[in-house]
């Protein structure tokens, strides 16, 4: 019996070993096959993770190359496809003036809808016109005069925003800002600023342009307070945020008189002299009477100790 069983335990004790073999190989090759297939699926989600932080610190040149032919691969490029999308929302807010923007945030929001009305609201209207530019054009290099176009205005169109405006449009050499009377601000006082701050660093900026061969520009404002029509206008495919109206155009007639001005060539009309609340030093300049009204109009021009002391708190902040 005992010699009998003998055989029987070896046998059992070879089933064991087998046995015990195999389960090592099963688990050494599950274990292989998880680490292979987590690694496969933890570095995509890495790359992914990185990308996505790259895009919240503000690089959109980053783009994901995942090439697994399964749901990775498809997450890798819808995450391309909206970067690329972001990219071009980014470089669509160079070609939109102020008011657009504010527009397209408020709608992207969701607090408010495309609108195709107008409604009437107090504003003041800046117009601020290069002189000469014609000739300038005709004198410089094309290539100097963009250039230098593109740093006036760099240097200048921010100080709008600094003193609450928004930025209406570009008319080639010419800008044109909106400044609207809200609860806790005052239009008119924000675009007589804006236009006493611009003019201030022009004339900082002057000599320096000229250092580097740029021509020499000289600006002149207009300035009027008054109800506008404020809207969008265009097709249903593409629409402008603008103001329009009767103190729009007087507004353009004070900029075009800013040649006549004596000392800062910074106009304004009587309309915005009775909405400011700041008190600006200035001097009556002259009446006009615009097209198609009847009742003279007078305006008045900022004295140049308003504009030094904008150059100085320039100088200050810069120092």
């Amino acid at each position: 019996v005992m010699k009998s069983l003998r055989v029987f335990y070896e046998q059992r004790r070879m089933l064991f070993l087998i046995s015990a073999m195999v389960l090592s190989v099963v688990v050494i090759l599950a274990v292989l096959f998880s680490m292979l297939t987590s690694r496969s699926i933890v570095q995509p989600l890495q790359v992914l993770t990185s990308a996505f932080r790259d895009v919240g610190e503000g690089n959109l040149e980053t783009q994901v190359s995942i090439h697994s032919g399964d749901e990775l691969e498809n997450l890798s490029n819808t995450f391309n496809d909206m970067v690329l999308g972001l990219r071009k929302k980014e470089t669509m807010s160079k070609f939109l003036t102020g008011m657009e923007m504010e527009e397209v945030d408020a709608i992207s929001a969701g607090t408010k809808d495309i609108s195709m009305f107008g409604d009437k609201r107090t504003i003041s209207i800046l117009f601020c016109d290069i002189r000469s530019f014609t000739t300038l054009c005709e004198n410089y290099d094309p290539k100097i005069i963009i250039n230098s176009l593109n740093y006036f205005f760099d240097q200048l169109i921010p100080l709008i925003e600094e003193h609450g405006g928004s930025l209406d449009k570009l008319i080639g050499d010419c800008i044109m800002a909106v400044f609207e009377n809200r609860e806790d601000y005052n239009g008119a006082d924000g675009a007589l600023q804006a236009a006493m701050a611009m003019q201030a660093r022009l004339k900082t900026l002057r000599p320096q342009m000229e250092a580097v061969g740029m021509p020499e520009f000289h600006v002149g404002f207009g300035v009027n307070t008054g109800e506008c029509v404020v809207g969008n206008v265009g097709t249903s495919d593409q629409l402008s945020r603008t103001v329009l109206g009767d103190a729009v155009n007087l507004a353009a007639r004070v900029e075009s008189l800013s040649k006549e001005g004596k000392s800062t060539c910074v106009l304004f009309t009587e309309y915005t002299k009775q909405s400011l609340r700041l008190k600006v030093e200035h001097s009556f300049l002259m009446e006009t009477i615009v097209k198609g009204k009847s009742v003279p109009v007078s305006i008045y021009e900022v004295e140049e100790s308003e504009l030094d002391r904008f150059q100085e708190d320039s100088e200050e902040k810069e120092s």
